[in-house]
């Protein structure tokens, strides 16, 4: 690559660090904070300052400033567990961590404990390891390039981990906006070609651009969607529904319809139950009933009938009857046991098994 255009290419993706740096400052200054806006933050930093650390190592500015060497390495190891809790907190702007969430954490950690002996090394000796990188002598320190790459195979991982659960979740449930995964599936296609890149001795600049651009337009779209930092919104609402198509809806109406759908002939206990089909029986398009769901109720159509299920198998758990789990969940509209047990423990804080043999409360 010419090298007037490589080093274009470093000052772009240094700006759109900085850039991206903002963004994720600017989240913090809202000011009524949810959890989406700190994991969001979170991410950003992280990225933002990746991206400016690779630009500053590639521009040999390590030479005067040697303890940033590799730094960046451990930020995008950082950014994998931050990209997953932040799209996840997309749909669900308030949701708490979870085990999963955390244990995702543990590969940054052990990336830091391993990487601490070369952190800890005297200024030439980093730059004399670090130049043997830059010039194409990986091979001389194979153990430390490729915990390197680990970072990068973090980063893959969780942008899938988030893709196949997005997608499974969209699969059962039609409802699931599904808007996140391509982000997921950006990010990740950028960090094998990243890693392919690397190990190929490929020349990475433009890489680290289409990376840098592609996320400084993930958080220019962000911001022009500001539905991700309404204060008094009850849910994330998607810019989709900015213009609204229940204009000419009477919306009590369909509220009392809906109500009588799912309380009377109880919808709900049918596991193949669609976003297209309930709006079908309220003579609403899916787009309109999901509109209708987030606008109108403060939810979605997974959550609204999820929330009956977990109801009705309260109901049977408590019932002298004997049935297993598996049949509770079957009879309550679930799916499967896998399903019924994640979103009841979700709603209620205990296990189906817990919630059955807990004291009952007083009528």
């Amino acid at each position: 690559m010419d090298r007037p255009l490589t080093f274009l290419i470093k000052i772009i993706v240094a700006g759109n660090g900085l850039t991206l740096l903002f963004f994720g400052i600017a989240q913090l200054t809202v000011r009524r904070k949810r959890a989406v806006h700190y994991w969001g933050s979170g991410f950003f930093i992280a990225v933002a300052l990746a991206f400016a650390l690779a630009a500053a190592e590639s521009m040999r500015l390590y030479l005067s400033f040697p303890h940033i060497i590799l730094i960046d390495y451990l930020l995008l190891a950082l950014s994998g567990p931050l990209l997953f809790g932040y799209f996840r907190r997309l749909d669900d702007p308030d949701r708490k961590p979870t085990v999963r969430e955390l244990l995702l954490f543990v590969q940054p950690a052990l990336f830091l404990a391993s990487m601490l002996p070369f952190y800890r090394l005297g200024a030439r000796e980093k730059i004399a390891i670090f130049d043997t990188f830059m010039s194409g002598r990986e091979r001389e320190h194979w153990l430390l390039f490729l915990t390197c790459q680990t970072a990068d195979l973090w980063l893959l991982f969780c942008s899938l981990l988030f893709f196949f659960g997005k997608l499974r979740a969209w699969l059962e449930d039609r409802g699931t906006p599904a808007y996140p995964l391509w982000l997921s599936v950006l990010i990740a296609v950028c960090a094998l070609l990243h890693l392919f890149s690397v190990f190929f001795s490929v020349q990475t600049g433009w890489l680290f651009l289409f990376l840098s651009l592609a996320l400084l337009a993930l958080a220019l779209y962000l911001l022009h969607n500001s539905e991700f930092f309404l204060h008094d919104a009850r849910v994330h609402l998607p810019s989709r529904y900015l213009r609204s198509k229940l204009e000419n809806v009477d919306l009590e109406d369909r509220k009392r319809a809906l109500e009588r759908l799912m309380e009377k002939e109880r919808l709900y206990l049918n596991e193949a139950l669609t976003l297209a089909e309930l709006g079908e029986r309220l003579s609403l398009s899916a787009h309109q009933l999901s509109e209708f769901l987030n606008a109108e109720l403060g939810t979605t159509f997974k959550a609204y009938v999820n929330g009956y299920r977990v109801r009705e198998a309260q109901r049977l758990l408590r019932e002298p009857g004997g049935e297993t789990i598996l049949e509770i969940a079957l009879n309550s509209g679930f799916n499967s046991k896998a399903t019924f047990n994640k979103v009841f423990r979700e709603a209620t804080g205990m296990t189906p098994s817990e919630f059955r043999s807990a004291p009952s409360p007083p009528p």
